[in-house]
């Protein structure tokens, strides 16, 4: 039997490095079983679309990949079933709120980044094959998540192999992880921005872990800037939990609450 192929993505800073790391050692733990080799990568766009038409891996073992931009023929795998999907959710206020401190672009950038993630959930949703991890349920209890994912993969796991992953996962780990990605030569890590360094492996930058602070755009944005986007996301609060009409109302226009 094939594995399928895992696409571990989500809304950036929602947490979908941590559920790609989680597919990642699901898939190693597999990997081992079999006696297979695991392929791993963080792959966008045409390039993940271009690595699935060669399709040189398959039956080779668990290939897990990452990416937070899908391009056609990813999404074809995902809709006919080729691929699994994992998607992190969260509050799109906070991400804008996290996103800010992780790239140091400005607010403008930070939304524009968000948006575009967003415009891909609607086909996962429609797909009906893709596995919804909510950020503040993963901070809450990252092992039901952990089993959750296992699940949805279709690997057996023991409480001891759950504990493992997240032990090798949660924030005190990647914390001291990224701090450590300075020491390391460029055989494990490459830059991507500006001066910042990501591992080859985990992909975790140098400054990828912040306070994972649920809510905390209401005390890292301004008013105004919590308006906007309480405005702009209006209709993915709703659907998504993060907001009712009720407590949405207070950040509208006159034209936004007439609707």
């Amino acid at each position: 039997m094939v594995w399928p192929v895992v696409i571990s993505s989500g809304t950036i800073r929602s947490g979908s490095t941590w559920s790609f790391n989680v597919c990642r050692l699901l898939g190693q733990l597999l990997a081992d079983r079999r006696g297979e080799s695991l392929t791993s990568a963080y792959l966008e766009g045409q390039k993940l679309d271009h690595f699935l038409q060669a399709e040189a891996f398959l039956g080779q073992g668990p290939a897990v990949f990452k990416a937070h931009f899908i391009a056609p023929m990813a999404l074809e795998w995902i809709r006919t079933g080729r691929a699994k999907a994992v998607c992190t959710i969260r509050d799109p206020r906070d991400c804008v709120a996290s996103d800010l401190g992780f790239t140091g672009q400005g607010f403008d950038k930070s939304v524009t980044r968000v948006v575009k993630c967003l415009g891909y959930l609607k086909s996962y949703l429609d797909f009906g094959r893709t596995l919804f991890i909510r950020y503040e349920e993963m901070m809450n209890d990252r092992l039901a998540q952990i089993r959750l994912i296992a699940a949805h993969l279709q690997i057996r796991i023991d409480q001891k192999e759950a504990e493992s992953i997240d032990h090798q996962t949660n924030l005190v780990a990647a914390r001291k992880h990224c701090q450590e990605l300075g020491k390391l030569g460029d055989d494990r890590t490459h830059m991507v921005v500006g001066t910042h360094r990501r591992h080859h492996v985990t992909l975790l930058h140098d400054n990828h872990v912040d306070t994972g602070k649920v809510d905390r755009w209401k005390e890292d944005l301004t008013a105004e800037q919590g308006r906007h986007l309480t405005q702009l996301f209006r209709e993915i609060l709703l659907v998504q939990g993060y907001g009712t009409q009720a407590s949405i109302r207070p950040y509208l226009t006159n034209r936004h609450a007439a609707r």
